[in-house]
């Protein structure tokens, strides 16, 4: 009878030191998800300020791009770039009619110069080749990675701020997080 007893006993005091075990566990967790999720957000912010310090200090009207992504970034911000890439990927309808300078990877840099740009954004890949082809003409560039997911929201979030538009990728970025 004792034995029963005393084995009930510590049953039920073990079986309640997990239960609180396992609360304190899940605070610890939570704080946990809190101290990555602002971590992440930190990372996020000083990667875009890194994008941001890319571009000149100038405000930039005429944009040409020779990234099929950026294109439709600079569509999401309402910008209607001045020269594209040659694709076969279907672009905005209202970019159709925008004069083409070129492939992705081997743009052609009169065409560029020609269509007197404050700015000419491509991504990281292509910065040497088409730097060294682009550093005589005084024209300006930025090149932003273009490799990853997280690299994109980032590219996003810093031409927004560049161009202005923060809104508009703020909306943008909300419902894709949606999704």
């Amino acid at each position: 009878l004792y034995s029963a007893l005393l084995l009930s006993t510590a049953l039920l005091l073990g079986a309640c030191g997990n239960a609180e075990d396992t609360s304190s566990g899940s605070k610890v967790e939570q704080t946990t998800k809190d101290q990555t999720a602002t971590a992440n957000s930190a990372q996020t912010n000083e990667a875009v300020d890194k994008l941001v310090q890319v571009f000149p200090q100038k405000e930039m009207k005429n944009v040409v791009t020779t990234s099929v992504t950026l294109a439709e970034m600079l569509h999401i911000l309402d910008v209607t770039p001045i020269g594209l890439p040659t694709t076969t990927h279907q672009l905005p309808k209202e970019f159709e009619t925008i004069e083409k300078v070129g492939s992705p990877v081997e743009p052609d840099v009169e065409k560029i110069v020609s269509l007197k740009p404050d700015i000419v954004i491509g991504p990281i890949s292509v910065h040497t080749s088409l730097e060294k082809k682009l550093k005589q003409t005084n024209v300006a560039s930025a090149y932003l990675p273009t490799d990853s997911y997280e690299d994109l929201k980032n590219d996003l979030t810093a031409l927004s701020i560049v161009l202005k538009k923060e809104q508009l990728a703020t909306s943008y970025l909300n419902e894709l997080e949606k999704k």
